[in-house]
């Protein structure tokens, strides 16, 4: 089973047909809804013996505090930088901001982390044919329908 931390202000609110796609595939979702609950959440799974996370998807545009939005425009990338070195193998920006806006920093994150597996994802365009799957594929989840009976797990 897969366990992803999703870093994004958005992401209950506004983008429930992904999590529930993703909850239907049998991944569990830890959601964050900014950086300081992130970086909780990733530390919490380091030192208390937790399951680590096999992925994670964070939007660019991140909140600093639940207190109130406090934007920085790339906290987000920050906040991967974090899951990287944390060992999470798979990450994904699911986010709004053009690629172009952050490529640079996208491209050091790759070369300085290359354990890691990164990709970019228009939130946009997540719901388009094939947008999901690859998503879904980049997290290396599997649709259920394709697994045998006898296998365990769900992503």
């Amino acid at each position: 089973m897969s366990l992803i931390l999703w870093a994004d202000d958005d992401g209950a609110l506004g983008l429930q047909a992904l999590q529930w796609a993703l909850e239907t595939h049998g991944c569990t979702l830890n959601h964050a809804r900014d950086f300081q609950k992130a970086r909780a959440l990733l530390d919490l799974s380091l030192t208390n013996g937790m399951s680590r996370y096999t992925g994670a998807m964070v939007d660019v545009l991140l909140s600093h505090a639940a207190q109130g939005p406090t934007f920085v425009s790339d906290l987000g990338v920050e906040c991967a930088e974090h899951m990287a070195k944390a060992g999470i193998p798979r990450i994904a920006f699911v986010t709004v901001v053009p690629h172009e806006d952050f490529k640079k920093r996208f491209d050091w994150l790759a070369e300085q982390y290359p354990r890691s597996l990164w990709e970019y994802f228009d939130k946009l365009k997540l719901l388009e044919p094939g947008e999901l799957t690859r998503l879904c594929g980049h997290l290396n989840i599997q649709r259920l329908e394709h697994r045998s009976a006898g296998e365990g797990g769900g992503c």
